[in-house]
């Protein structure tokens, strides 16, 4: 039997987006896939899961890089990022970690930055402070039983267990061309992987693979200083009482990315319960933010605003609606940002 484990990074000036419908090691996933494969500027839907009673639907977005490179190099210049100094426990993981950095930064979303083997820019020096993994096998001793023919026979089995635990720290600073630093950030993870065996030795636990992860992780994260990148942004749905079918359609095509569709089906849920010689105002306040979701992430912010606060008139106590305005101009400042670093202003 084997079970893996991957703790949440500790990373100095990370954005602090929260997926609560995916484990950390799916959202890692989610965002590495996302830089690798450069995915277009578009916003992507995610798919939603139920959590019991609560149905949540998630979004890919864009988000800034905290050195806007392009701004920095000015009209008439390429936006580029060079390595500078680099350190390490380990020559190989060092080497590793900038070349997947310099893959990160060319296949960055929006071609603007780009990698240039000197005189970036901004330079990016690094230091891989640890890179380490260790292994210990224990075993415990227990009445096992099993059947003979008619007869229990009981006999001391020994069960063995394999744990592994790698680790990385990996720090990074960018600095511009007059020696400033513009940004420092700090990645440290830990993997844990543990296999089970009785009466014999448990299976072997590959930790180059482990390593390897880890590497990659640390540089998905560091990248994000110098070129945007994508995180999964997770909002709960509501169900919109005699008018759910409708919304449940609406709700499959945010999945898909088909705004325009969704706010059309939404606009008729509204319109539907409104008529309603006594509207259902929980339904009601379900629709409109189902409106409100579609709007935000397809970048209509008036719009999303203002069925944000149809919503809240419908349905003044639910705490949810009122925390999304702030969500709605951070969304908006995001992507303005965005535009700025990848030249869609």
């Amino acid at each position: 039997m084997v079970r893996l484990g991957i703790r949440s990074p500790v990373t100095p000036g990370a954005t602090g987006e929260v997926l609560k419908d995916m484990s950390a090691d799916m959202l890692r996933q989610a965002v590495q896939t996302a830089i690798a494969r450069a995915l277009p500027l578009v916003l992507l839907v995610g798919m939603g899961v139920n959590l019991g009673c609560v149905e949540t639907v998630s979004f890919s977005v864009l988000r800034p890089a905290r050195v806007n490179v392009r701004g920095i190099a000015g009209d008439g210049r390429d936006a580029t990022v060079s390595l500078g100094e680099w350190r390490g426990v380990n020559s190989n993981a060092t080497e590793d970690i900038k070349q997947r950095i310099r893959e990160l930064v060319t296949n960055s979303e929006g071609g603007v930055v780009r990698f240039a083997q000197a005189d970036g820019v901004v330079r990016l020096d690094g230091n891989v402070a640890e890179h380490s993994s260790k292994e210990d096998v224990t075993s415990t001793q227990y009445q096992c039983s099993k059947t003979d023919g008619k007869k229990t026979v009981t006999s001391t089995c020994t069960r063995w267990t394999r744990k592994a635990v790698a680790r990385i720290r990996v720090s990074m600073n960018v600095i511009d061309e007059a020696g400033k630093m513009l940004a420092a950030d700090t990645f440290s993870d830990s993997m844990e992987e543990e296999t089970t065996a009785t009466n014999e030795r448990p299976a072997p636990i590959d930790h180059d693979r482990m390593l390897s992860a880890l590497r990659y992780s640390a540089a998905a994260h560091l990248a994000r200083m110098v070129v945007p990148y994508r995180v999964m942004v997770s909002k709960r749905w509501y169900k919109c009482g005699d008018a759910n079918d409708t919304c449940k359609a609406a709700l499959t095509q945010l999945r898909v990315g088909n705004f325009e569709v969704a706010i059309n089906l939404l606009t008729r849920v509204v319109d539907q319960l409104k008529a309603s010689p006594k509207p259902d105002a929980k339904a009601l306040a379900a629709a409109w933010w189902g409106l409100t979701l579609a709007h935000e992430f397809s970048g209509d912010y008036a719009a999303a605003r203002a069925s944000l606060q149809e919503a809240i008139a419908a349905n003044p106590n639910e705490a949810t609606f009122a925390r999304e305005m702030a969500s709605i101009q951070q969304e908006e400042n995001s992507r303005k940002q965005v535009a700025k670093q990848i030249g869609e202003e």
